[in-house]
């Protein structure tokens, strides 16, 4: 039998976080501000201790190590998804539309923090 999809069951969408420590929390704050503008899909902030479960869980951990600020951009797949690291994630487990709009707020927010003018 395969795991139910990753979504939210309350309202069926697919929420994504914006994770980071205490240095990163204007960037958290940036990017999740970028997201919404250019796609209104829903997300959440945290910006916390490195030490709590999640925060640290991706390679944003290295640039902290090193002094940058980063931020993670996540869906938290692993919290919601019985798909996850498990024979039964595959794409089809996957919502293709709302990672669309999610990679094209982040090029947008990227363009908007890079480019002059």
């Amino acid at each position: 039998m395969k795991p139910a999809a990753a979504v939210d069951k309350g309202t069926g969408s697919v929420n994504l976080g914006v994770v980071g420590n205490f240095s990163s929390r204007g960037l958290v704050g940036e990017v999740a501000r970028a997201i919404r503008s250019f796609s209104g899909m829903p997300v959440e902030t945290l910006a916390s201790f490195e030490f709590i479960p999640g925060v640290d869980f991706s390679d944003h951990r290295s640039f902290w190590r090193n002094g940058y600020k980063a931020v993670m951009v996540t869906d938290t797949a692993f919290y919601r998804n019985p798909c996850y690291h498990s024979p039964w994630d595959k794409p089809d487990t996957l919502d293709y539309r709302r990672m669309s709009l999610g990679v094209q707020a982040l090029a947008g927010w990227l363009e908007r923090a890079v480019l002059p003018g």
